[in-house]
């Protein structure tokens, strides 16, 4: 399968993640400024920014593909995808 995603500018082109499940993927990108991880299905064409993953890096996915962590602010941390 070859899949291509558009995402909003970055310069961080080694934080990607697909979830487990094979449904959705999670990246690190840029807009309006600001740096944070941003969520695609793969059944559709356009992605959300999550809230609260400001200067995130190293995205990785929970085993059920409900949750994401990532590192910011020196820090690790989780955010629910639901």
């Amino acid at each position: 399968m070859r899949v291509d995603v558009a995402t909003p500018p970055t310069t961080d082109l080694v934080s990607l993640a697909i979830s487990p499940d094979g449904q959705k993927i999670v990246f690190v990108a840029t807009s309006e400024g600001r740096s944070r991880l941003w969520l695609r299905s793969l059944s559709s064409d356009s992605a959300r920014p999550l809230e609260g993953t400001d200067t995130a890096k190293l995205p990785f996915w929970s085993p059920d593909s409900r949750s994401v962590g990532f590192f910011a602010d020196g820090k690790l941390k989780r955010i629910d995808i639901d």
